[in-house]
């Protein structure tokens, strides 16, 4: 019997095909990116930098008629964090849309009835 290999899909490769379609549809989208960096001041000082917002989504778009949309993509197996289920609270207690997908074919089917 022969067994079926299951290819590990990776997150960089689900938001860059997600963005380069969103793109293709129209759609006013972009990469967002959150977390930290550290940075050498002009004194030798190493201090962290933060940009973006704990648990906010990879891919951010406005929708026809101003509505907000926030994509997370997941590769194998991947999972929401706790700051991204709070943040996907937030959206959705302000009307907006939060999405996990794995893939873009997941992402067409979860966004159909948006852009019509």
């Amino acid at each position: 019997m022969k067994r079926k290999l299951q290819q590990k899909v990776r997150e960089s490769d689900v938001v860059k095909s997600v963005l380069e379609w969103l793109q293709w549809q129209g759609v006013f989208c972009w990469r967002n990116n959150s977390g930290n960096s550290f940075i050498q001041d002009k004194y030798g000082n190493t201090r962290m930098i933060k940009f973006g917002i704990a648990g906010s989504p990879d891919i951010l778009c406005c929708l026809k008629g101003g509505l907000f949309c926030g994509l997370e993509a997941k590769g194998s197996g991947g999972q929401l964090t706790p700051d991204q289920l709070a943040f996907a609270k937030k959206v959705r207690d302000n009307g907006g849309i939060y999405l996990m997908v794995r893939s873009l074919n997941d992402c067409e089917e979860q966004l159909a009835k948006y852009l019509l």
